[in-house]
């Protein structure tokens, strides 16, 4: 069932551009930073809409989109504050879970911090993972925590410049068309 928020997540996500584009260096250096300074091989930026998760940056694996039902993340984002699983097969929440079972992955340590806009909509996760159970220091996690607000800026700092191309872009053509209205009757 899609909700109101569902309409909300998915406007700000077309917003920002960044689905169904080559994974930009920027977001691939604070993904590349999330899997060394947490010590995983593997760690994924994840935007997620009413129906995909979408890997849009990536370490240890090429992106892709899955569906929202087999994300991990998908179950957790929006929730305040981190998540962090130490075995996923002994958590209800992901035991069953494709990226768990062996289906599609072989996930045994889990840990996510949520992207949350200036707005304060969730729109996905950062997220690290290993293929053996461990724990997630502190200065890790909050180092996790600090990488997903950094990604929130790159996407805002993006749309921003964006948004004010577009916007120089118009005046660019309002003042040729005010220039040319203005030399017409002269001639």
């Amino acid at each position: 069932m899609k909700t109101a928020d569902d309409a909300i997540r998915r406007a700000i996500i077309e917003d920002y551009g960044v689905l169904g584009r080559a994974t930009e260096p920027d977001l691939q250096g604070l993904v590349q930073l999330a899997a060394t300074v947490c010590s995983v091989p593997t760690a994924v930026i994840n935007i997620i809409d009413d129906r995909s998760q979408h890997q849009i940056a990536a370490v240890g694996f090429e992106p892709a989109v899955c569906s929202r039902e087999d994300s991990m993340c998908a179950v957790v984002f929006r929730e305040p504050g981190h998540t962090v699983v130490e075995d996923a097969t002994l958590d209800d929440r992901f035991a069953g879970n494709p990226f768990v079972t062996g289906e599609v992955a072989n996930v045994r340590f889990y840990a996510s911090s949520p992207l949350i806009t200036p707005s304060g909509v969730p729109i996905g996760t950062v997220c690290i993972f290993d293929e053996e159970p461990r724990e997630l220091p502190e200065d890790e996690s909050a180092a996790l925590a600090l990488i997903a607000h950094q990604i929130v800026d790159v996407l805002e700092l993006r749309r921003l410049t964006r948004e004010l191309g577009e916007s120089n872009a118009q005046l660019e053509n309002f003042a040729a068309q005010v220039a040319h209205d203005l030399r017409n009757p002269l001639t």
